[in-house]
């Protein structure tokens, strides 16, 4: 028998808190970077920017699940994106020593640097 997927498929309702929450970001990006920031986008992709192998699912955090929300500014173009992560990358940053050169991070911007140039290519379409 198949294993129970923990993959999350968020309604209406947390789709809006997400996006409320990429907004709350997105004021203290321009609040602690002023202009540097200018818009934001949320990455929307099924795979993990992490990893690019597992979906995105909930992580258990102090005996709770939840979703790992996160944004970085990609400075070139100054933009905040917004993403979650899979379980198992999220577990991987919240239980390491915070480090934003480690392996990990350089592929989630990487990967994210490329999924949003995607985005505005398929705009020009």
């Amino acid at each position: 028998m198949a294993k129970p997927s923990r993959r999350v498929t968020p309604p209406d309702e947390s789709e809006a808190l997400a996006a409320q929450i990429v907004e709350m970001m997105m004021s203290y990006g321009q609040a602690q970077f002023g202009d540097a920031v200018k818009a934001y986008w949320v990455y929307a992709g099924d795979l993990c920017p992490g990893c690019l192998k597992r979906p995105i699912d909930a992580m258990k955090y102090k005996g709770k699940e939840g979703l790992a929300i996160n944004s970085f500014i990609y400075r070139e173009c100054g933009v905040l994106i917004g993403y979650l992560l899979c379980s198992q990358c999220a577990k991987g940053i919240y239980e390491a020593t915070p480090r934003p050169d480690d392996e990990l991070h350089q592929n989630i911007e990487r990967n994210l640097i490329a999924a949003y140039h995607r985005y505005l290519a398929s705009l020009d379409a």
